[in-house]
């Protein structure tokens, strides 16, 4: 557990970042560290410190229900889209769920909420989706093909073998953080919050050894990375080659100065590098079995597919997370928490 600075320090902090003190909002305090994170491979056995972690770490997954009205040959355009009923000009209305699974790290708790960070791109998706019609005599962006519809969304924790549904209480989709917070008086559940000191991502250095948790593809895992590109920017955000397959995003980055006696909380994984390919598929609403070579001749959907390029993965530092958390304070304090009770801090 990191020391707090005195009262006099922690003022002077204050002015020099933030200009003076006539804001009573907290901020995060950073001790200075001489030392960098180890580039060594563990020498002896961590499993008791990583577990103690883990239980901190929680799957959650999000799923948006979407309303898609299709209009055929007519020529839509926005403008007659606002004078008219959708369903009356749709010629076919379909309803499709889509879905994106990650993990949340729990932070601060009291007896009706616990609070958990994870990263904004798991919960959030577009509230409208617009294809044009496109051909050689058709006005680009002008007469509406489809328009999609985000009617319900959901995000969910998977803790104790049950699903305990989870609020956003706090949003920045620049550097993919969100807060989520669970009443525990509807659900009871285990998910203590980290216990975990936290550190400095700018005291990575090329080839720092650093530790991922979280729940790729469903599965709580642990793997390892090593840091490149340390301190790409002024926050101390860096990219490390650890294996990043789908739910793993929102899950803890952690490293070691003092040969894996302790870990400090570093950063948060992010996203990977991938490219994007996209598909024709049948209707998505119509579940039917397909054999090979039958003749489909029912309307043809576009899907998009994202693969991964495995080894290049960008995290979030630490800075950035606690600056986020710590600038949410008067929307924690609406929940009877305040950031100054990081247990990290």
């Amino acid at each position: 557990m990191k020391k707090i600075a005195g009262p006099s320090l922690l003022c002077f902090f204050a002015i020099l970042i933030y200009g003076c003190a006539s804001s009573s909002q907290p901020i995060p305090h950073y001790e200075e560290q001489q030392e960098h994170y180890t580039t060594a491979f563990p020498s002896k056995g961590i499993s008791e410190n990583l577990s103690n972690i883990q239980q901190s770490i929680q799957r959650i997954a999000t799923t948006a229900v979407y309303s898609i009205y299709l209009f055929g040959n007519q020529e839509v355009t926005t403008e007659k889209l606002e004078r008219s009923d959708l369903d009356s000009l749709a010629v076919q209305t379909l309803h499709i769920d889509r879905s994106s699974a990650g993990t949340a790290i729990s932070i601060l708790q009291d007896d009706l909420h616990t609070v958990f960070i994870t990263a904004s791109h798991i919960t959030e998706f577009p509230d409208t989706l617009i294809s044009y019609k496109e051909g050689q005599d058709i006005p680009e962006h002008t007469y509406i093909q489809s328009i999609s519809i985000l009617a319900d969304k959901n995000t969910y924790l998977f803790v104790d073998n049950s699903l305990v549904k989870v609020k956003i209480l706090a949003t920045n989709t620049t550097k993919d953080l969100a807060l989520l917070k669970a009443n525990r008086q509807l659900n009871e559940f285990k998910a203590p919050p980290l216990f975990l000191k936290t550190g400095s991502a700018k005291n990575l250095q090329l080839g720092s050894f650093v530790y991922t948790m979280g729940y790729p593809l469903g599965t709580p895992m642990v793997t390892t990375g090593i840091v490149s590109a340390p301190n790409y920017d002024s926050e101390g955000s860096f990219l490390m080659d650890a294996l990043f397959n789908k739910g793993i995003s929102g899950g803890i980055i952690i490293a070691s100065q003092n040969d894996y006696e302790s870990f400090d909380w570093v950063g948060m994984s992010s996203t990977a590098s991938a490219s994007n390919d996209y598909y024709l598929i049948p209707d998505p609403s119509k579940k039917q079995y397909y054999h090979d070579l039958d003749v489909y001749t029912d309307t043809v959907f576009v899907k998009e597919e994202s693969t991964i390029h495995y080894g290049i993965a960008r995290a979030i530092p630490i800075e950035s997370i606690l600056n986020f958390i710590f600038s949410n304070e008067k929307k924690l304090n609406s929940i009877g928490l305040s950031a100054t009770e990081l247990r990290g801090q």
